[in-house]
């Protein structure tokens, strides 16, 4: 889209966001944040770590409620059948296009070479 806009190419585009190489300074401040961002967080959960320890306060937790997972207990183990048809369409396109072997498209076919021998058949829908 940048380029049907009138951009050249990705150092225009870059240009044109005002997009530059880090300087010195600004690794040194970029590192240093993050190291004092991971400082300050051990620090949190120390101090968490012993409020709980010494008072029983509960401690912090990492997980929000919503993002909290349990196994599937009975008949809820049915829902991963919902996810089987996915699995087998994505195995036949890892299978067709990455089996050791160069794999293109020519027409509607597929057609794979190995070792200069070419072998092709078409595709349909319902092969995927």
């Amino acid at each position: 889209m940048a380029k049907t806009e009138g951009n050249k190419g990705i150092k225009q585009i870059m240009e044109s966001l005002n997009i530059r190489t880090f300087s010195k300074k600004d690794w040194r401040y970029s590192i240093i944040g993050l190291l004092l961002v991971f400082a300050f967080t051990g620090l949190i959960f120390g101090v968490s770590a012993l409020l709980n320890k010494h008072f029983g306060i509960r401690p912090l937790s990492t997980t929000p409620w919503f993002m909290e997972m349990h196994s599937f207990q009975g008949k809820e183990k049915l829902l991963l059948l919902i996810w089987l048809p996915m699995v087998n369409v994505s195995f036949a396109f890892w299978y067709r296009f990455h089996n050791h072997a160069y794999s293109y498209y020519y027409n509607s076919s597929i057609c794979i070479s190995q070792n200069t021998k070419y072998a092709c058949r078409n595709v349909y829908s319902w092969d995927l």
